[in-house]
């Protein structure tokens, strides 16, 4: 008896003893199926208790409903601005519907449920369950994506069909198939035509098969990639019009002040190095869901953040916290492509270095926004959940890229802790600040949750609505989308730039246009249309004929523009000097 008490005790020492790690781990395979669903139930949840049935103050989610609108309308595709692709999908809704802002919006609730589904089909064989699960669930909270699971902006689609390209490319490389290649180039381009970003999938994609040296399977990506895009080069061709002015506006110093021209070289260096260090030290931790101070969020150029009078060394500290969590994630997304033995993680790192390098070198330093981060969220955490794996490694002194280390799984366990702390806070703040919004919406006060100089600007923009005929008046304002949501269909000059500056040709543009009247704002965020109109004004003063004022704090003023006391003032100027 007692022989064979000691035998069992040899085994029982002799077995591996399972960490809290490896026990979540076989938790989360045996329950895969209920996670996911209990995953998407939390993700309906917060993005119900999130949701603003307003229009975004931004404009551009808007635009979007304003351009599905005229395709419906007038049967004529969106090129202009924007890549088309988006307001299409919307119209494909208004046209079965009809413009219903609420169930527009509603669509991206269900793209941001249709990421979490895809994420777990595509990924569930591809990572460790304690990389892909903790992930789904983190999507589903996080704050920033939550942000924009119920507007009309494009990043939700547009993420979801990155998921999908992704898992083309990789089956394309897995299986040496050209079936699956060709099926990644659409997918690559209808993300392309959704934002223009997409063209970072076409750059890794192209990169990533050359180091595995699939030079036909490159040659026939590009092949297709170039027959769907040949379209947009077709039109601009026969119509002398540039299909995609997003473009060209990038080139730009100062996209709303024409007058400082294009971006030099130099330019476009510091524009990049500003952009990066705001990646580093804000937009990345943020993007995860960490609580960063706005204050940070600017691109100025300095890696860490020296605010004057506002608590300078905790900032600092916390720009500190930021830096290094990018590092981490950083790490998690450039080791794979140096090792190259795992080809899922080696293709997203380099996709998401590739989408980052793109963003920071496009994009002015003033649109820095975590916002052009949403739609590769997902991967910043397979970076962070790589980037710790190597570290715990490192630490345990662990080369094997397969191997999670006993100090790897530890510091795992910590990060799912902070980041699982982090969204929850984020997501339960977030909803608590809407959810008296959201029902003082639904019980009818629409103005509900917009300042007092936006409140005047939309009911100055009823008004005009109410009192003025759509088919002979033409309004001068700032943020015309959100103006022509509220008034109709009127016909609008949106001052979005300064692009001229002499009064007499922003006059001869007005009445070219047939510009009747002028909706002269109070935002406290801009001073755009004041800095525009303002030349006129000190030249043609009795030009503005107040029609209407709306508000006592920061009011929004009615014009009538008339013309003829310009040109009466002109004559008189002219007199006086003769």
């Amino acid at each position: 008896m007692a022989k064979h008490n000691r035998s069992d005790n040899s085994n029982t020492k002799t077995q591996v003893k399972l960490t809290q790690y490896d026990r979540m781990s076989l938790w989360f395979e045996k329950n895969a199926q209920r996670w996911l669903f209990c995953v998407l139930v939390i993700g309906l949840s917060a993005g119900i208790l999130s949701f603003d049935i307003k229009p975004s103050v931004d404009g551009d989610d808007t635009s979007y409903v304003l351009q599905a609108m005229n395709i419906v309308s007038t049967g004529q595709l969106p090129v202009g601005f924007r890549t088309p692709g988006y307001p299409i999908i919307l119209a494909l809704f208004i046209f079965v519907f009809g413009t219903n802002l609420v169930l527009l919006k509603a669509t991206s609730l269900v793209f941001f449920l249709g990421i979490i589904l895809s994420l777990f089909f595509v990924f569930r064989k591809r990572l460790k369950p304690m990389v892909l699960f903790p992930t789904l669930l983190f999507i589903a909270l996080n704050p920033l994506m939550l942000r924009y699971s119920h507007q009309t902006f494009s990043e939700i689609l547009f993420a979801l069909l990155l998921i999908w390209a992704i898992y083309c490319i990789l089956r394309a490389s897995e299986t040496n198939s050209f079936i699956f290649t060709i099926f990644a180039a659409i997918i690559t381009m209808a993300s392309f035509y959704i934002r223009i970003a997409g063209i970072t999938v076409v750059g890794a994609t192209v990169f990533f098969f050359a180091l595995q040296r699939r030079w036909k399977q490159s040659g026939l990506f590009i092949i297709v990639c170039i027959i769907l895009y040949s379209p947009i080069k077709i039109y601009e061709w026969t119509s002398g019009t540039a299909a995609f002015g997003q473009a060209s506006i990038l080139l730009l110093k100062n996209p709303y002040n024409l007058t400082l021209g294009l971006e030099t070289v130099g330019g476009f260096i510091e524009r990049f190095i500003n952009n990066i260090f705001n990646q580093l030290n804000y937009q990345i931790p943020f993007a995860l869901g960490l609580p960063m101070p706005p204050e940070i969020g600017v691109a100025d150029g300095r890696l860490l953040y020296f605010p004057t009078g506002y608590g300078t060394e905790s900032i600092n500290w916390i720009a500190c916290l930021g830096i290094l969590v990018s590092t981490v994630v950083l790490i998690g997304l450039i080791t794979p492509i140096i090792k190259r033995k795992i080809a899922t993680n080696s293709f997203i790192g380099i996709f998401i270095i590739v989408y980052i390098a793109f963003i920071s070198l496009a994009l002015q330093n003033l649109f820095a926004t975590p916002r052009m981060l949403v739609p590769i969220i997902p991967y910043l955490f397979f970076g962070i959940f790589e980037g710790f794996r190597w570290l715990g490694n490192r630490w345990a002194k662990v080369t094997d890229a397969e191997t999670v280390s006993a100090r790897a799984k530890t510091v795992t366990l910590i990060a799912c802790c902070g980041l699982m702390f982090a969204d929850v806070m984020g997501t339960k703040q977030a909803a608590d600040e809407n959810y008296p919004i959201l029902k003082a919406n639904l019980g009818g006060n629409k103005f509900a949750g917009f300042t007092e100089d936006w409140v005047n600007y939309l009911r100055a923009s009823l008004w005009i609505k109410e009192q003025l005929p759509a088919q002979t008046t033409g309004i001068v304002c700032r943020k015309p989308e959100l103006f022509l949501i509220y008034a109709g269909n009127y016909s609008v000059y949106g001052t979005y730039k300064i692009d001229q500056t002499n009064p007499d040709s922003i006059v001869a543009k007005w009445k070219s246009l047939k510009m009747t009247h002028l909706l002269y704002d109070n935002f406290q965020w801009s001073s755009t249309l004041r800095r525009y109109v303002q030349p006129v004004a000190e030249k043609y003063p009795q030009m503005f004929e107040l029609v209407h004022q709306e508000g006592s704090q920061f009011p929004s003023y009615i014009f009538h523009l008339n013309y003829m006391a310009a040109t009466d003032s002109a004559v008189l100027q002219k007199g006086q000097i003769h």
